[in-house]
C-alpha cells in the first residue's frame, strides 16, 4: 500500500518542525506498516518513533505521536477507522 510512504515522508518531511520541537534534533518517525486488519476492520498503522535521546523527549509519548499521524492522515484525505501501534527506538549518534 503507498499509505505508508506517503504518511512517512509528510511526517518526516512537511511536520518535521514539530517534530524536532516535540522529540529533539535528529528524530523521524518510520512508518512500518499500514494495512488494513480483518479482525479488527480497521486499518493498523505500526510506526517506530526514533529518538536520539530519551530524557528530555519521551514526555509526549504517545499523545505527540499520535497528533502526528492524525494530522498526517488529514492531509491524504484518509477517513477510514484506524488504529495506532508505536514503538520507541533510541538512535546512536
Amino acid at each position: 500500500m503507498i499509505y505508508d510512504l506517503v504518511l512517512e515522508d509528510i511526517l518526516n518531511n512537511t511536520l518535521k518542525n514539530d517534530i524536532t520541537h516535540l522529540y529533539g534534533n535528529d528524530s523521524e518517525i518510520k512508518v512500518n506498516y499500514f494495512k488494513y486488519s480483518t479482525n479488527t476492520s480497521k486499518y493498523i498503522i505500526d510506526c517506530t518513533l526514533m529518538i536520539s535521546e530519551i530524557e528530555n523527549n519521551f514526555e509526549n509519548h504517545p499523545y505527540g505521536l499520535h497528533l502526528l499521524i492524525e494530522e498526517s492522515l488529514k492531509c491524504i484525505a484518509f477517513t477510514e477507522p484506524y488504529i495506532i501501534s508505536s514503538s520507541v527506538k533510541l538512535n546512536k549518534i
